[in-house]
């Protein structure tokens, strides 16, 4: 014997509809295609997160390295003394300091300004700079033009450019 409920129609008559199974839940099926869709597209946005992550932080650091440097040549401008950069490609550092009797090396007459180490994934992978150092005169010129190029893990690189000038720039692959 079927079993008949009854609905309201928009005339307010009792119309018969037959019962309906009591379906409530979710099958282990549709349950674990759910899981795999949201493991598939987790692992997606993982792997573009780190690949993202490596990017800002190779990014920042020559955005530093060009920070850097500017404040070297308004000090040298400022102050009208000659600033030296010396770049330690190996050890992946980098010293900015005023360089009194102009020899490149940090004595203890100068005055630091910077003293960078680089950390994490990101390196310095050349310089272009002759003897790996440059210094800024007192109208913020550097006496030798060069190229500093920072890679990450990933194998990306950026490069930061210092014109005749003193004008830098980030240049990307």
């Amino acid at each position: 014997m079927e079993k008949l409920t009854h609905i309201a129609s928009s005339n307010s008559e009792m119309v018969p509809m037959r019962a309906r199974k009591d379906n409530r839940g979710f099958t282990l099926i549709e349950i674990m295609v759910v899981i795999a869709i949201m493991g598939v597209v987790g692992g997606i946005a993982a792997m573009n997160m780190i690949g993202w992550r490596g990017e800002r932080q190779l990014e920042g650091v020559a955005r530093n390295f060009m920070s850097d440097m500017q404040l070297a040549r308004l000090q040298a401008i400022r102050e009208a003394e000659e600033v030296s950069v010396v770049i330690d490609v190996v050890g992946m550092s980098y010293q900015m300091f005023v360089d009194i009797n102009k020899n490149y090396v940090l004595d203890p007459e100068d005055r630091l300004l910077r003293n960078v180490s680089l950390d994490g994934g990101t390196r310095i992978q050349s310089s272009t700079f002759a003897g790996n150092r440059t210094r800024l005169n007192t109208r913020g010129r550097p006496n030798v033009l060069g190229t500093l190029t920072f890679l990450n893990a990933a194998g990306t690189t950026r490069r930061v450019v210092i014109n005749k000038v003193g004008r830098l720039r980030i240049e990307s692959p």
